[in-house]
Order: C-alpha cells, then sequence, then structure tokens
C-alpha cells in the first residue's frame, strides 16, 4: 500500500505499488445493508485517450496480471478473505461487488482478466457470484463477444457517451475508431448470447452530450438493442475542459431519455469525488505516498 485517501461518504481510495514500481489505484465503496463495491484496475494507464477521464492523460502504462488483479480485491479486505466465503456452490451475502471500472481498459488485457475472474468466481477460491461481477469496457467488439461467450452470468456494460459518430469519435478518440454500427451489432449479439439487457453507460456532460438530438439518437438505440442506460454524472478532472452537470439538468436529461426511450434510464451517484476517487478520476496520483 502506497497510499490511501478516505472520504466524507465513507468511500476509500487506496494506491498500490506492483514489484516493478509501477502505480494503480482501486475504490472501496460502502453500500446498503453492509455490503462493499470494489472498483478494480486492470491496467496502470490506459491507451484509449477519453478526454473526460484522468486515466487517459497517463497513456496506455502496462497490463497488470491475473494476480495483480486478484490481490486488489483480497487486499481490500485487508489481506484476505474473511466473511467471504460460503458453502459449495453457495452464493455468499457477505461477499463484494467486483466492477472492472478502476484504471485501463479491461478487453485490452483479456488473457490475465478472464484468469482473474475465474479465481474470484472459483467456488473453492473467492467465491464471488457472477451476478456481483460487471465488467466494463469502451466498446471492443471482439472483447464483447469473447466475455458473452466466457463469462454470460457477469455483467457487462458498456461507456457509449455519445450515440453520434462524430461526438464519439470526439470524446473518445480510442473506442472511436469503432464503428458505432459495430458496436451495437455487437451489442445486440451479446444479448443474444446471454439473454441479458446491456447496460449502456452515458456520462453526462453538460453541453457536450446532453442535447435534445442526443436524447432523440439514444431512444433510436434502445428500440435496436435490449438495453438500459445508467447515467453518470462527469466528475472534474483537473485540466480538462468540462464541468459536472447540475441536479436539474441531470434530471431533464434522465427524464427526457426516459420518456424518449421507454426502458430503464438510472442515475449512478458519485461516491468519493472529494478524494478523486470516482468514475474518471484514477490517476494513479495525487495521494501522499508511503
Amino acid at each position: 500500500l502506497a497510499g490511501e485517501s478516505a472520504s466524507v461518504d465513507g468511500t476509500v481510495k487506496k494506491l498500490w505499488r506492483l514489484n516493478d514500481g509501477a502505480l494503480v489505484e482501486s475504490v472501496a465503496i460502502p453500500m446498503e445493508k453492509g455490503h462493499s463495491t470494489f472498483c478494480l484496475s486492470t491496467q496502470t494507464g490506459c491507451s484509449m485517450r477519453c478526454t473526460f477521464c484522468a486515466t487517459g492523460k497517463l497513456g496506455p502504462g502496462r497490463n497488470l496480471s491475473a494476480g495483480e488483479i486478484v490481490a486488489q480485491a483480497l487486499m481490500m479486505t485487508g489481506g484476505g478473505r474473511a466473511g467471504w466465503t460460503a458453502g459449495p456452490g453457495e452464493d455468499n451475502p457477505a461477499a463484494p461487488n467486483l466492477v472492472f471500472m478502476g484504471m485501463g481498459e479491461p478487453f485490452l488485457n483479456y488473457e490475465n482478466l478472464a484468469a482473474a475472474l475465474r479465481v474470484l468466481n472459483h467456488n473453492d477460491l473467492m467465491q464471488v457470484g457472477a451476478r456481483r461481477i460487471t465488467v466494463s469496457t469502451v466498446g471492443l467488439p471482439e472483447g464483447i463477444l469473447r466475455f458473452s461467450r466466457d463469462f454470460p452470468q457477469m455483467k457487462l456494460a458498456v461507456s457509449l457517451h455519445a450515440a453520434h459518430e462524430r461526438l464519439r469519435r470526439q470524446l473518445m478518440p480510442g473506442a472511436g475508431k469503432v464503428p458505432l454500427e459495430s458496436l451495437i451489432e455487437a451489442c445486440a449479439e451479446a444479448h443474444r448470447i446471454t439473454n441479458k439487457r446491456i447496460t449502456f453507460e452515458y456520462l453526462v456532460i453538460p453541453g457536450i452530450n446532453d442535447h435534445d438530438e442526443d436524447i432523440a439518437a439514444l431512444a433510436a438505440l434502445s428500440r435496436r438493442v435490449l438495453c438500459k442506460f445508467n447515467l453518470i454524472p462527469l466528475n472534474p478532472v483537473p485540466g480538462l475542459p468540462y464541468r459536472a452537470p447540475r441536479h436539474e439538468e441531470l434530471n431533464r436529461f434522465q427524464e427526457a431519455l426516459l420518456k424518449a426511450s421507454l426502458c430503464a434510464v438510472t442515475l449512478r451517484k458519485s461516491h468519493g469525488r472529494d478524494i478523486e476517487g470516482a468514475c474518471g478520476q484514477l490517476a494513479a496520483g495525487g495521494l501522499e505516498l508511503a
């Protein structure tokens, strides 16, 4: 452990120094009924270069090994799995939720990610139920289909953030190289494989992607893929030219999208914003190093 910060809302961000000196962050978020959600990283940086993300400013970094990925979850509980384990084949209600939404693009480190997921989910090892695990991707079709076939019970979240080709390329230069049509086709196929609806994550950036035409494009997409939208208020990152949406802006966008799409539209509550531990703020820095 190289550093730690605690938020007023109970969120804890940890900075890990790996054996080669590389740094990576993960976050523990307290939830209702004593549950915790661990936000885990798969890379020490990110090559996707999303313009709203602190990790993207770091550049590619390197892939984490399967052991380094699993170690994050273990160390978030103090170095052991006491209280996690259940009987063979049982879903453990005390196990944390694991979301791979930290530093890096998980599907660019697929082999190590998959090995870690098998350890975390295995009945004789970490025993985290498949439905407690979510992997988030910027939208790489090959990874989406492979993950859907390999782990059909786990949850997939696709970071969309724009429903227009030009805007998506502008906001997400790396992900924007994949045509939206190819991404939507992969998501539709993933639904056919898993019979689960796709979660589209949508970062609300005031004045950028929250116009009426954006709502109409998202509604049209929802008629092609069984999905739900998870809206994320932009979390400010120093040096980036975006601001957080006001409550009334978020509510207007959510209500308009709900009415237009007729599918579920949820709003993610930001945790750990005051310690730069919220979505898009992880950058393996900003902490006092040990």
